[in-house]
């Protein structure tokens, strides 16, 4: 318990987290980001477009610094941050750690 209040004490550090995967299954540290309140940009890859609804509680971009570069300049300048966080903020109360250890196992052991 300790350990996940530390690192989002650390993660309330940032403006922006990125994630700029090209392979991506359940990514823990979109859901760590928004239990922190922090603006969340993925690339379009895996499951992100499940957790991410772009302009919502988050951003999608293609994977590719072009795209990552744009993007980052329009979440930076965009007046609708806090609410854009806090949505994601509500969104992770959907989840629970034995949730995600299970969806993690499963996915295990489907490879």
């Amino acid at each position: 318990r300790k350990i996940g209040l530390d690192l989002i004490k650390e993660l309330k550090k940032a403006d922006l987290l990125v994630l700029p995967s090209r392979v991506e299954g359940q990514p823990i540290r979109l859901l760590e980001a928004w239990a922190a309140k922090i603006p969340i940009l993925v690339t379009s890859v895996g499951d992100n477009n499940l957790y991410i609804k772009n302009g919502k509680n988050g951003f999608i971009c293609k994977p590719n610094i072009s795209s990552l570069g744009k993007s980052i300049i329009q979440i930076l300048r965009n007046k609708n941050l806090r609410k854009i966080s806090e949505n994601g903020f509500l969104d992770v109360k959907k989840y629970s750690w034995d949730k995600i250890a299970k969806k993690t196992s499963d996915c295990y052991q489907e490879l």
